[in-house]
């Protein structure tokens, strides 16, 4: 029968190749060898102290490994080591447990000497048996043939020594730099010393789960992380210590403090067996959703390949991959329980990982669902937390609120804030997906409430139709306004929410969301060229989807808006616009070309205006300088010190108030009149809406100023027209002689506004509310008005009471208001009226009913000038 050929130098390559595919893994072979030589001969001679040394000689192409092992004989060389496929180590451990002596030795010498003819010309071995006095020589060009002869022996070098002569391709592999390196990576933990190069030991030896007298928890994992910041270059957020006993495994995890944003990634492990690494960065033996973890197990129980570059997955390594599982989820939700703060930055650095497999893992998800952190209103909090805390009406499922955008958390946070809900912002990859399955799997209990394109009642109230119709007017012009800039799709809606001080929310629908998932799908770099036409047809779509544009009927420029009659006119399209622009803003969403192009025209069309207002002020300027000359040039002279009167002389004081037109101003008026309209003072107290010297506003301001003696100034709020006034005064060098008197409430806690120079400022508590805050804020500015000298000054040339409502608080005989109006109408002054007779008080009153009480009034203000002198 014919037999088959063997072409034996090639047979010895390719099983050399095929067992051991990385050329550089012919050093961790040898090494164990020589780790495994040593064990053998520590059976039989407890006393020697193993070594393994190491020595590179680029200019000669070798490398030698020496260990002071068992050694070899005759009879072993050509057993095992000139022949393929035998192991004498396996056959020598088998031989000496039969006896009862167990050598844990880690590799298979026959075997493992393949892997040097991946690289190697040819392979010189000299070794002598211990108890022997007979040394060998074998060498081997990588054929069927070797030579074998003994040499001189001697005591001394019992043990065996490996030349690997390497081909010159692969002499890179044998630079010291990158041999230290192998051998750190594969034998750094094997129990003997190894020297390279006669320096050493270059291995650590022993991990720290190799030793067991630590002093406790703490003193092990300060051990792990130095062990581990010297091995690796990335540094360990957390550390997981591994101990197990079935199957046998030690080691220790880490989650990395790299970022991995590529989901394609795996957590990685190298992995030792019986101190010697087998494969370095596996990534099957973690689970596939643990891509941040890295570390280095040491597993006894684990089974290699036949080239010692992979695991046979059997039960034991199935086994241990579970566990590995369960150690990495105990540890984070350990974590977040006894150092939350650590967790949370652990849980952001590795956000896209630990949310992204929560997602396409079920398992993982289970575990750690309730443990993750989401962002709210208030603050971050686990579902769980959110659940907990959320209010629900009774019988009702407990609504989960959450938005899509994570942009638009100021518009919807200030929302749920108002109404003490707790929002969800699912802004981040991901976030909205786990929401959605959180929910869905207790949909009996719990319900999903979309803020982006809700229309919920209990965050916008409906109007009630006589309401409603009271803004269809604005709805109608901010609808026409946004159409005349292309913005037809967006609806003003009016309803009432909460802050007040929100004049507008963006509320998208559900199709716009779905038309910007798909858009943003279908225009990743790898879609195929015939989608972008899709996409531009659902870009188009997307920009004529209605959008709701909710109007708050609470906000006070919508209410300001809502009561102007026509709005139509071109100079309040700005406005208009405005609302929808400060919508955007607020919720900062998405920008479009089409909201670029809104706020383009808006913020053009304003620059313009302030061009104009500033053409306008300077006209006004002038027209104010050129009236002022007139005044100066032309008078004779006013009560107070210095300017003439325009248009109405009067010889009492006159102050000029300026405050806000607001309604919480009305208390601060009443106790200005209350003081300075009664005793002592009886001055004249005008406000610029009191009283139209002129028809046009800013020349009735000026009037009222050039007409004044004095001023008093609330300056709390900076408001504009307020601060205008007093800079006509300040900046006026011909009015600095008259007093000014600035009032600065200290319960705004903000700075004074300017730097007024001389001019007198009281500070006050703050506006008040009631009666008796009426009442204190009285005695208060009374104490200061007495204190100061201008209105002092003004006392002393004052040679007229002005008669105001005011001097009539006490007198009960008069019947209603408007008795005491036409009584101050028809006498300017206290004096004017105690000096007119009878005849000239009923002629003047022009009311018979007034002149039977002539004598009452005449004698009770005679009793009050009386009382003042």
């Amino acid at each position: 029968m014919p037999k088959m050929k063997t072409d034996f130098p090639g047979l010895v390559k390719l099983l050399a190749k095929h067992l051991y595919p990385e050329p550089d893994v012919f050093i961790r072979e040898l090494v164990q060898n020589a780790h495994d030589s040593i064990k053998l001969r520590l059976a039989q001679d407890s006393h020697i102290a193993g070594r393994i040394d190491v020595f590179t000689d680029s200019d000669n192409r070798t490398i030698t490994f020496a260990d002071n092992g068992l050694g070899m004989d005759q009879y072993e060389i050509e057993e095992f080591l000139s022949t393929i496929g035998k192991t004498g180590t396996g056959e020598k451990t088998h031989e000496l447990a039969e006896r009862d002596v167990l050598v844990e030795t880690i590799g298979q010498f026959g075997i493992g000497l393949l892997s040097a003819f991946v690289v190697a010309e040819r392979v010189d071995i000299y070794t002598q048996k211990l108890d022997t006095q007979r040394m060998w020589h074998w060498s081997n060009q990588g054929s069927e043939n070797y030579d074998l002869e003994e040499i001189p022996a001697d005591s001394q070098s019992v043990g065996s020594r490996v030349i690997v002569i390497i081909a010159r391709k692969h002499i890179h592999h044998i630079k010291e730099e990158a041999v230290r390196k192998t051998i750190k990576h594969y034998a750094d933990f094997l129990p003997f010393p190894i020297f390279l190069n006669g320096n050493g030991p270059i291995n650590v030896i022993n991990a720290p789960w190799h030793t067991a007298a630590w002093a406790g928890e703490r003193d092990y994992l300060r051990a792990l992380h130095r062990f581990l910041n010297e091995r690796y270059p990335d540094h360990p957020m957390h550390i997981l210590p591994i101990d197990f006993s079935s199957p046998r495994a030690k080691g220790v995890l880490y989650i990395i403090s790299d970022r991995i944003p590529d989901v394609n990634t795996s957590g990685v492990v190298d992995i030792f067996q019986k101190r010697l690494c087998i494969r370095l960065k596996d990534q099957d033996l973690l689970p596939e959703w643990a891509k941040f973890v890295r570390g280095i197990i040491d597993s006894p129980d684990l089974q290699p390949t036949a080239g010692r570059d992979n695991l046979i997955k059997n039960d034991a390594y199935h086994h241990l991959r579970t566990l590995l599982g369960d150690l990495i989820i105990k540890g984070l939700t350990d974590l977040s329980a006894k150092n939350p703060e650590k967790f949370q930055r652990l849980c952001e650095w590795h956000h896209y990982h630990l949310k992204g497999m929560a997602l396409f893992h079920r398992s993982f998800f289970d575990a750690v669902i309730e443990y993750l952190p989401f962002e709210t209103n208030e603050g971050n909090m686990t579902l769980k937390q959110y659940v907990a805390r959320q209010s629900v009406s009774a019988g009702e499922k407990l609504p989960v609120y959450f938005f899509s955008y994570g942009l638009d958390s100021n518009q919807f946070y200030e929302l749920c804030r108002a109404r003490r809900l707790i929002a969800i912002n699912t802004g981040r990859r991901f976030d909205e997906e786990l929401v959605r399955e959180y929910v869905e799997r207790r949909a009996d209990r719990l319900v999903l409430k979309q803020l982006d394109n809700l229309d919920d009642p209990k965050l916008y109230e409906s109007l009630v139709d006589e309401e409603r119709k009271k803004f269809f007017v604005l709805e109608g012009a901010v609808r026409s306004a946004l159409a005349q800039v292309g913005m037809g799709h967006v609806q003003p809606i009016t309803r009432r929410f909460v802050p007040v001080d929100m004049s507008g929310a963006i509320i998208a629908s559900q199709n716009i969301e779905t038309f910007e998932r798909m858009e943003s799908l279908l225009n990743l770099p790898f879609m195929l060229e015939g989608f972008s036409a899709l996409a531009e047809e659902f870009t188009e779509r997307m920009r004529h989807t209605p959008i709701n544009l909710f109007l708050n009927a609470d906000n006070p420029l919508v209410q300001k808006l809502q009561s102007i009659e026509d709005l139509g006119v071109t100079r309040y399209q700005t406005l208009l616009l405005g609302i929808y622009n400060c919508a955007i803003l607020y919720s900062q969403h998405r920008m479009t070309p089409e909201n670029a192009q809104v706020f383009y025209r808006q913020l053009h069309s304003q620059m313009l205006d302030i061009l104009e207002m500033e053409a306008e002020l300077r006209r006004v300027k002038a027209e104010k300088e050129a009236l002022q000359a007139k005044i100066f040039t032309s008078s004779e002279g006013a009560v107070g010190g210095g300017v003439a009167q325009v248009a109405d002389y009067h010889d009492w004081v006159r102050l000029f108030v300026m405050m806000p037109y607001e309604p919480r101003y009305d208390s601060l008026e009443r106790v200005l009149r209350s003081i300075l309209q009664n005793p002592p003072y009886c001055f004249e107290l005008v406000l610029a809406r009191d009283k139209h010297i002129n028809a046009k506003g800013i020349k009735n301001i000026q009037s009222h100023i050039l007409a004044a003696d004095g001023y008093i100034a609330d300056v709390s709020d900076y408001d504009a027209n307020v601060m205008m006034e007093v800079g006509w005064v300040h900046f006026e060098e011909r009015l600095n002689s008259r007093p000014l008197m600035l009032l600065f409430a200290e319960s705004k806690k903000r700075e004074f506004p300017f730097d007024f120079g001389d001019h007198l400022r009281i500070n006050y508590v703050s506006l008040p509310d009631d009666e008796a805050g009426e009442r204190k804020l009285k005695q208060e500015l009374r104490v200061e008005f007495e204190r100061h000298g201008p209105l002092q000054s003004l006392i002393a040339n004052n040679h007229r009471w002005f008669l105001s409502p005011v001097l009539f608080e006490d007198f009960q005989f008069l019947p209603s208001d408007e008795y005491k109006k036409k009584i101050c109408d028809a006498f300017p002054t206290v004096e004017q009226l105690l000096t007119a007779d009878k005849s000239e008080f009923t002629r003047k009153i022009r009311d018979d009913r007034l002149s039977k009480i002539y004598e009452a009034v005449v004698r009770a203000f005679s009793d009050q000038v009386g009382s003042a002198e």
